[in-house]
């Protein structure tokens, strides 16, 4: 074994270089590497299932799952940026709404965004809406730019949803998260 500093001849169980003073230890073989690696993949896998990892030849996501589970039971949605899935729920019934938190008690609800598909809103409406939704309970933060109001809120009923989008309307464009 040689010294990685200096190029001095050392026995095999030098710890320093006995010219130099340099750290002269062996770095670990590649294999051991290879494994300590696939070991941290594995339980990267088993402690945190929502991360990206291949398996078997596909990419899977949690906002994949939720998207599949969506469209199985009739919803359309649409994956979008940051992997979210936007659900564009339009002018919502009752019924529907309560299909949509079943479905979302099955999921990890908080890769959804639900959208009432209006694209730019009345700006006076929205800031009474925020106001409004600001003292729901469950509701953890609003945030209104213009005609535009983001609500952050723990997974809310049938009920409190058909409440939120009554409220918001037509004239209101109306994003709700998940937390």
């Amino acid at each position: 074994m040689r010294c990685r500093s200096c190029g001095a001849k050392l026995p095999r169980d030098a710890v320093y270089c006995y010219n130099c003073g340099a750290y002269a230890k062996r770095r670990p073989p590649i294999r051991l590497f290879i494994t300590l690696a696939a070991v941290a993949a594995s339980a990267m896998l088993l402690l945190y299932p929502a991360s990206p990892l291949s398996i078997v030849g596909r990419q899977w996501s949690p906002s994949a799952h939720v998207l599949e589970t969506l469209e199985a039971a009739g919803f359309n949605a649409s994956v979008e940026r940051d992997g979210y899935v936007v659900l564009n729920v339009g002018k919502p019934s009752v019924i529907d709404l309560a299909t949509l938190e079943q479905v979302l008690s099955r999921v990890d609800h908080r890769w959804v965004i639900l959208w009432n598909g209006v694209e730019k809103g009345s700006e006076d409406k929205a800031a009474a809406v925020s106001d409004i939704l600001s003292r729901f309970d469950g509701v953890a933060g609003v945030h209104r730019v213009g005609g535009v109001v983001t609500v952050s809120m723990n997974r809310p009923s049938a009920q409190q949803l058909h409440i939120v989008f009554t409220l918001a309307g037509e004239d209101v464009a109306l994003y709700i998260r998940f937390i």
